[in-house]
């Protein structure tokens, strides 16, 4: 890989973690119309949903792990 191309996605992958996702934006429409009080289910639903897709992730990566013969003790 040259090193533009290396600077090229660098600076892609930095304006992609710095803009806001959809869960962010849906945070902060629901925070301005409605208010923060009643929010707080639309962050609570969030916050399940990233910790089911965690859950998800640490299940299949141990899954894929235990029949690794090359990650093996």
């Amino acid at each position: 890989m040259t090193f533009g191309i290396w600077l090229t996605f660098l600076l892609a992958a930095c304006l992609v973690s710095l803009s806001p996702g959809a869960g962010a934006i849906n945070t902060m429409n629901s925070g301005m119309t409605h208010g923060v009080r009643a929010t707080l289910p639309t962050i609570l639903g969030l916050q399940l949903g990233y910790a089911i897709q965690i859950l998800v992730v640490a299940v299949g990566l141990g899954a894929l792990l235990a029949s690794s013969t090359a990650a093996s003790w």
